[in-house]
């Protein structure tokens, strides 16, 4: 019984987390639709942009506020 509460608690901490990469992985338009689509083409688009801007201040500011 507690091994079923155990991975039932893992689940609902684990969910939210892989919804979140698994729309990071998704268009924009894809991501924002309601109901959303989970057969929607998963693209590394996003991160390509990301990447190809200069995220360094971003980054640094964010080390120092979680230090």
């Amino acid at each position: 019984m507690w091994t079923f509460v155990a991975w039932l608690a893992t689940l609902a901490f684990f969910a939210p987390v892989a919804w979140m990469v698994l729309t990071s992985f998704h268009q924009e338009a894809d991501a924002a639709t309601n109901p959303p689509s989970l057969l929607a083409p998963l693209t590394f688009d996003q991160y390509k942009l990301l990447f190809s801007r200069d995220i360094t201040p971003f980054l640094l500011n964010s080390a120092m506020a979680s230090v």
